[in-house]
């Protein structure tokens, strides 16, 4: 029995046969292989076929003879060597199953010849709605029946110097048995080669045209990547955006113009950073699941790990909740003391509303009201809810400038809000008062403190009996079902962690029980012996508070062969500052090109209490030194 040969993944399936080919054309591999390929073609040559095709459609005209010069040749004449569909652009049967059926889809806004509808389930002439994924979902994945996907041309490029896929030939198909093309007729069934053309045609339409910025005539900086994206940072001012009956006032026409580009992207279905009070976020829109996915590809964020959905207002809020949903007592005064602002509440969940990539299917979804005017802003000019973690390859340390994202995200996200650096430096708290007891559970702590929850609850609703608690995940419960399912972020994975080495010091607090305290010295010269031969001294960053005197100390010892360079936090006494700073710090260590980070703690309490969360987090190894 013949094998099917995939040419996208260079691999012979076990044998020739639709079910094996479905199974291995669905699979993440394969997908990422062909993604993959279509983005290396890059915006230019995809552009170059798109203007070639919408040129045909507008003028009626028959394709060219061997079709556009790209991928397997569908729209070229019916005679070998290319197969294809025996008539031209919509006549049956040039249609093909479900949902790929009829005529071929329109360019956005394009009119087409008398009578082009397109398949059902397309947008307007037909073309595809944004967003809609290169292979259709629970559908056919291979095309006409039986893979029978027209083939490649062989040889060498097509038309405009375009290349084929590797070797040449359809991937659906395999090699050419003797050097042979594979040419004829398609199989019963219909479609010719449609769906293996609109496949490609859809997804590079997306993956580049879609994506194509004219450059903003605020003059933003523009910088040139190799990668899929150019990534446009836009310059935003907080300080002319102002706010009136939840909408936004902008007095700068720069501001303006970014922020009606990034919503212009968000409704592409694409991903933007931008800035936030905690640290900047990746935003999609929330409602829309093919959105939110791109969210968790650019990031690499595990698919259990739920998303936060920001909202600029009381009444996009309403959107979010389940119809007749009612806000209790404690919710009413958190959301009156701390919105907008950095406290995020678990409302309950309506799935026919929110989708569960959103919520990683729990019962629960998390939703705030960003302070930073741009964020508010674009969420408001958008006029729909915005899912967005941190603004990071997944893992790493949260970006709390536009530079951080740039570094990390260049060539994978489009546009980059600019709004300077953020004000908390740390993600936002997150708490759940969904449980019978009324009690408020800390899930993450974050830019309200325990201390202002606290308050709120002494102070707005004392007249609540018994009064609710405040209690703090870890410290004061622990729900193991809840970090093996998460319900928030931050909770099941290792975060915040730059690419080398986190050992967190304690000072102050006393060790565990069996736990002995280091001499600093020894610790300083343990650093050096562990790291071998490097050939140069070993280049350890110290995150410590500015009136700490641990840094004199380890500088005072002269340890051979070790270089310190020091990135002050806030003043002990301060520890907002320390929160402001420290992802700020990790960062710019990482950028230094650190071998080791060392950080040393500080007091649990107030902002103290979040920074310490993230710092257990990023760190591979805790040390108490004498």
């Amino acid at each position: 029995m013949p094998k099917h040969y995939c040419d996208y993944c260079d691999v012979f399936l076990t044998h020739d046969s639709a079910s094996v080919r479905k199974a291995h054309n669905s699979g993440r591999n394969h997908l990422a292989n062909v993604r993959d390929y279509y983005a290396s073609l890059g915006h230019d040559k995809a552009q170059s076929i798109i203007d070639q095709i919408t040129a045909a459609y507008e003028s009626g005209a028959p394709p060219p003879p061997g079709g556009f010069g790209f991928g397997p040749q569908h729209l070229g004449p019916p005679a070998p060597p290319f197969g294809g569909p025996p008539m031209g652009y919509g006549a049956p049967p040039f249609g093909g199953p479900p949902p790929f059926g009829g005529r071929p889809p329109m360019p956005p806004g394009m009119p087409g010849p008398p009578g082009m509808m397109g398949p059902p389930g397309m947008g307007p002439g037909g073309f595809p709605p944004p967003g809609m994924p290169p292979f259709p979902p629970m559908g056919n994945l291979n095309g006409p029946p039986n893979g029978n996907r027209p083939p490649f041309p062989p040889g060498g490029p097509g038309l405009n110097g375009l290349p084929p896929p590797p070797n040449g030939f359809n991937p659906s198909q395999g090699p050419p048995p003797n050097g042979q093309d594979f040419g004829g007729p398609p199989r019963p069934g219909g479609g010719g080669g449609e769906c293996a053309y609109m496949h490609r045609f859809r997804y590079l339409w997306h993956r580049c045209a879609s994506r194509k910025i004219s450059p903003a005539k605020a003059q933003p900086t523009t910088l040139l990547t190799t990668m899929q994206f150019t990534t446009h940072v836009l310059p935003c001012d907080p300080a002319s955006v102002s706010f009136q009956s939840d909408r936004p006032i902008v007095e700068s026409a720069e501001t303006q113009k970014a922020l009606e580009r990034a919503s212009e992207q968000l409704h592409a279905l694409q991903t933007v950073a931008f800035p936030t009070e905690t640290v900047y976020g990746l935003g999609a829109l929330a409602l829309e699941p093919d959105a939110v996915s791109r969210i968790f590809s650019t990031k690499g964020r595990p698919p259990d790990n739920p998303l936060i959905v920001h909202v600029s207002s009381r009444e996009m809020l309403d959107r979010v909740l389940p119809k007749g949903y009612k806000m209790s007592q404690t919710y009413e005064a958190l959301v009156k003391r701390f919105w907008p602002g950095p406290l995020t509440l678990l409302f309950p969940t309506d799935p026919t509303i929110v989708p569960s990539i959103i919520t990683a299917n729990q019962p629960t979804v998390a939703v705030r009201m960003p302070s930073h005017p741009v964020a508010r802003a674009l969420i408001a000019l958008a006029d729909a809810p915005v899912a967005a973690p941190s603004a990071n390859s997944s893992g790493k340390p949260s970006p709390t400038r536009a530079e951080h994202v740039f570094k990390d995200l260049h060539g994978k996200v489009g546009v980059i809000l600019d709004g300077g650096p953020c004000g908390v430096g740390l993600e936002s708290t997150v708490v759940d008062g969904l449980q019978e007891d009324g009690n408020l559970r800390v899930l993450r702590p974050g830019g309200v403190t325990v201390e202002d929850l606290e308050r709120v609850v002494r102070e707005d609703l004392a007249d609540l009996l018994p009064p609710p608690r405040v209690l703090v995940h870890r410290r004061d419960f622990h729900d193991e079902a809840m970090e093996q399912a998460p319900t928030t972020p931050g909770m099941k994975y290792r975060h915040y962690s730059p690419s080398v080495p986190v050992t967190l010091l304690h000072t102050q607090s006393s060790p565990p029980p069996g736990t002995q305290r280091v001499p600093v010295k020894d610790f300083a010269e343990s650093l050096r012996a562990g790291a071998g031969d490097l050939g140069r001294p070993l280049r350890v960053g110290i995150l410590s508070p500015s009136d700490s005197s641990l840094p004199a100390t380890l500088l005072s010892l002269a340890v051979p062969g070790v270089e310190w360079t020091l990135h002050v936090l806030g003043p002990i006494a301060e520890p907002a500052v320390s929160a402001q700073r420290l992802f700020d710090g990790l960062l710019s260590l990482d950028g230094a090109k650190m071998d080791h980070i060392i950080i040393e703690e500080i007091q649990e309490e107030r902002e103290g209490l979040a920074v310490m969360n993230r710092v257990k987090k990023a760190s591979g190894d805790t040390v108490w030194i004498e």
